[in-house]
């Protein structure tokens, strides 16, 4: 009899899978942006598992709790329903050597609510188990030290930043193009493309066929705040709007080439600002130069990894490429609203925003 629970035993085990799947909150330090009655939440799941099997997601629930303990709120996706809302996650599956970045699926939360703890679970589950993840979210409030001012001046078009659908919060580490170049995290993460345009909301004259019929074509970039250059590059060409752009062999030698001719500012307090496809010729600052906030630094140009003429705005806790994001507000800024120009008291854009400095 012992030596069939034994074998039973013995049986049960080697069944098993040969380890369990794992899930990390990215980045270590997840910032509380409120901004227009929601408080958002930038924050990435990595999975990795390195059993035999595949697992695929197949519900995320996410609990809220304020910092006493009390429950707030509850959300989920799963795979109920007839278009279930767990289809909205376009990867779902894990594997040996194959790891799964998720985007926080619930980013976005009342104002009202006092956030302290965000307790996710995941289940995953392959043809033969089942398995459950939990990861808790302690979000903090960013207080930005450095006085920034919006980098262009006139009516400046938020073209894309950093929501949920902008393309600068959807950096997946796990693409092999991305693993290739040794980018581990998101420094772009909180980042802003901006655009001059006319009172109809146009980027160019004509049909932007061209560089120069592009209004940020040439237009000054000014210093957001004061600081010290720690990073200049002049030299990079200006590729042509629809014609030529930058090779991905080169950002596979020199992932540096990403940002074209950039500027990078240390303003001190961990905070850095990034300036980035300027036109070649025209950055009028060298590293240790001391600038003060509204120096020109250069013109917008089209240099780097870029599909439209625009200036590339972040403001992040390092120079290298490998380094994270922050969040960012602007001082003595306006939104255009129709015709009407509005003061932004707490300095907050998002993408689609049409603004403009006092």
């Amino acid at each position: 009899m012992r030596a069939a629970v034994l074998l039973l035993f013995l049986g049960l085990a080697s069944a098993a899978p040969a380890s369990a799947a794992t899930v990390r909150v990215l980045p270590d330090a997840v910032w509380l942006e409120p901004g227009r009655g929601l408080q958002r939440l930038n924050a990435d799941f990595r999975f990795e598992h390195a059993g035999p099997d595949t697992l695929e997601l197949v519900h995320v629930k996410v609990s809220a709790f304020d910092v006493e303990g009390h429950f707030l709120a509850r959300r989920f996706i799963g795979a109920n329903g007839t278009a279930p809302a767990i289809q909205t996650l376009p990867s779902r599956h894990v594997s040996a050597g194959h790891p799964l970045l998720v985007f926080n699926p619930f980013a976005e939360w009342d104002a009202a609510l006092p956030l302290a703890r965000l307790r996710y679970t995941f289940e995953l589950e392959s043809a033969t188990r089942a398995e459950t993840l939990h990861a808790d979210i302690r979000p903090q409030v960013f207080h930005q030290h450095t006085d920034l001012i919006l980098p262009l001046t006139g009516r400046v078009f938020v073209f894309d930043a950093h929501d949920a659908l902008a393309h600068h919060r959807r950096l997946d580490t796990t693409f092999e193009p991305i693993v290739k170049i040794g980018i581990t995290r998101n420094p772009g993460r909180y980042a802003y493309d901006l655009s001059v345009v006319d009172e109809r909301g146009s980027m160019w004259r004509t049909d932007g066929s061209t560089n120069d019929d592009w209004y940020s074509w040439g237009v000054t970039v000014r210093a957001p705040g004061a600081g010290r250059v720690v990073a200049a590059v002049d030299s990079r060409p200006d590729w042509v709007v629809g014609v030529s752009s930058l090779p991905m062999e080169d950002i596979l030698a020199h992932p540096s080439t990403l940002t074209g001719n950039s500027v990078v500012i240390d303003h001190g307090h961990g905070e850095w600002s990034l300036l980035a496809h300027l036109q070649r010729g025209s950055v009028r600052v060298k590293v240790g130069d001391t600038v003060r906030q509204g120096q020109p630094l250069g013109l917008v140009g089209y240099s780097g990894s870029v599909f439209t003429v625009h200036l590339h705005y972040e403001l992040r806790s390092g120079v290298a490429l490998d380094v994270e994001g922050l969040p960012s507000r602007f001082s003595r800024l306006d939104r255009w609203l129709g015709d009407r120009r509005v003061p932004l008291a707490d300095g907050f854009i998002d993408t689609g925003d049409v603004v403009e400095s006092r």
